[in-house]
C-alpha cells in the first residue's frame, strides 16, 4: 500500500513503477506457488478421508478452495494494477 501511495504521488512515473511491477511478479509467482500447494494438500486430503468425518472433509475442502480463490483474487488485482501502470 505504501509503494502504490508513492505510486500515486509521482503520477506514475520513475523508480516505483519498477518496484511495484516487481511486487505484481512476486504476486504471480506466489500464485502459482499457492496452486501447487493446493494440489498437493488435495492429494493429501483425499488420502485422510477415510480416517476423518465426512463434514470435516468437506469444510476442508471448502477451505481450501476458499484459499485458492484469494490467491487467485489477488492476482487479476496485480494484474489490473499492471495494467494501470502501463497507461
Amino acid at each position: 500500500i505504501d509503494e502504490l501511495d508513492e505510486l500515486l504521488e509521482t503520477g506514475f512515473s520513475g523508480r516505483e513503477i519498477e518496484t511495484v511491477e516487481k511486487l505484481v511478479t512476486g504476486l504471480d509467482v506466489l500464485e502459482n506457488k499457492s496452486d501447487e500447494l493446493e494440489i498437493k494438500i488435495r492429494r493429501d486430503l483425499r488420502q485422510l478421508e477415510a480416517e476423518l468425518p465426512p463434514v470435516d472433509v468437506m469444510f476442508l475442502y471448502n477451505v481450501i478452495g476458499l484459499i485458492g480463490n484469494l490467491a487467485d483474487s489477488a492476482q487479476k488485482v496485480g494484474d489490473h494494477l499492471h495494467i494501470i501502470i502501463a497507461r
